[in-house]
C-alpha cells in the first residue's frame, strides 16, 4: 500500500456522495473529506462497483475481500500438499473468479492480470513467495521413498479426518489415459494352409482418444468419458457400449476443463450416492484446477 494512501470506509464514501448530490463540486468534496480527487472520480465512473469493500485499492482490486481470502487459503492448501500453484495458475483462477462475478475488470479476460499485478499481490501477502523451480532431467526425476511416505501419511490423515477408513465405497481415484490411432503390430494367426497372406480386420483410428475414468476402493466405476479427436464419430464405435457413457469431441482428442466438469457433474456425482463426504483423488493437471471444479465439489 502506498504510504500516502489509506483505506476508506463505506460510510466515508456515502458521505462524499451525499455532498455531491447536494451540488458540491468533486474538487470541494475531495478537500472536505480528504478522499483523493482521482479516487472519487474512479468511484463515480463505476470502477469499484461490486468491490468489497468499495474503498479497497492496490493489486487486489480485481477481487473482493472474501474472494481473495478464499484464493489465499487455496494457495496455502495446495502448497502444503506438495502441489503449489504456478504464476499462470494464479492468473487463471483470478480470470475465472472475475468472469463468474460478472464484474467489469481492468485486465484482458483472455490473458488475465499482468505479471506486475502478480508481483504486487505477492508483496501484499508476506506469507507467500514466488520461488524459481529447478529443472531436472527426466532420467533423474525419480520419486523418493520419503515422498511416497509423505503421500501415504497425508492420505491416511485425510481418511481419518473424513472418517472414511472403513468405507471404501466413498474413496475414488480418477485419471485420464490416451490412445493413439496406430494399428496393432502383426501377430501369428491360425488359417488354412492355402492362404499365403492372412489378413485380420482392425479398426484404424486416425486420431487420438482420451478416456477419463474413476474407480472406488470398493471397485465401483462411474460412467467414463470418452473423448474423440475431431476426425472421429461415436456412430462408428457405439456397438456394445453402455448408454450411460459420455462421449465428446475436441480437435486434439484431449480433455479440457469444460469436458472434465461435464464428466464430474453428469457422470461422477450422479453415480456416487448421497452419503458424504466422498474423497476423490486426482492429479493437479490444469483441467482439474478451476473454481468451477472446487465449487461443484
Amino acid at each position: 500500500m502506498p504510504r500516502d494512501q489509506k483505506l476508506r470506509t463505506s460510510e466515508e464514501f456515502k458521505f462524499a456522495k451525499s455532498l455531491l448530490k447536494d451540488g458540491m463540486s468533486l474538487l470541494k468534496v475531495s478537500k472536505q473529506t480528504g478522499i483523493p480527487y482521482a479516487t472519487l472520480h474512479d468511484h463515480l465512473r463505476g470502477r469499484y462497483v461490486g468491490r468489497d469493500p468499495p474503498s479497497s485499492f492496490g493489486p487486489t482490486n480485481e477481487l473482493t475481500v472474501s474472494e481473495e481470502e478464499s484464493l489465499i487459503n487455496y494457495i496455502e492448501y495446495m502448497a502444503v500438499r506438495g502441489l503449489p500453484l504456478s504464476r499462470q495458475n494464479l492468473k487463471r483462477f483470478v480470470i475465472e473468479i472475475v468472469k463468474k462475478s460478472g464484474r467489469k475488470t481492468l485486465f484482458n479476460l483472455e490473458n488475465g492480470p499482468s505479471d506486475k499485478w502478480v508481483t504486487k499481490f505477492m508483496k501484499k501477502h508476506k506469507n507467500l513467495s514466488l520461488k524459481k523451480s529447478h529443472p531436472l532431467e527426466k532420467c533423474r526425476a525419480e520419486i523418493s521413498q520419503n515422498q511416497i511416505d509423505q503421500y501415504y501419511d497425508l492420505l491416511e490423515s485425510t481418511l481419518k479426518r473424513l472418517d472414511l477408513m472403513n468405507d471404501p465405497t466413498r474413496i475414488y481415484n480418477c485419471d485420464e489415459s490416451g490412445f493413439s490411432g496406430r494399428l496393432n503390430g502383426t501377430k501369428k494367426v491360425i488359417v488354412p494352409k492355402h492362404i499365403r497372406h492372412p489378413y485380420q480386420t482392425q479398426v484404424n483410428i486416425s486420431g487420438h482418444i482420451t478416456l477419463l475414468l474413476a474407480i472406488s476402493a470398493a471397485g465401483q466405476t462411474p460412467p467414463p468419458l470418452v473423448i474423440f479427436s475431431g476426425a472421429l464419430s461415436r456412430d462408428d464405435y457405439s456397438t456394445g457400449i453402455p448408454d450411460s457413457w459420455l462421449f465428446e469431441k475436441t480437435e486434439s482428442g484431449f480433455v479440457n476443463s469444460d469436458l472434465y466438469m461435464n464428466w464430474f457433474n453428469n457422470a461422477f456425482l450422479p453415480s456416487i450416492g448421497r452419503k458424504r463426504p466422498v474423497l476423490l483423488i486426482l492429479d493437479n493437471h490444469v483441467t482439474h484446477l478451476s473454481t468451477c471444479a472446487i465449487d461443484a465439489a
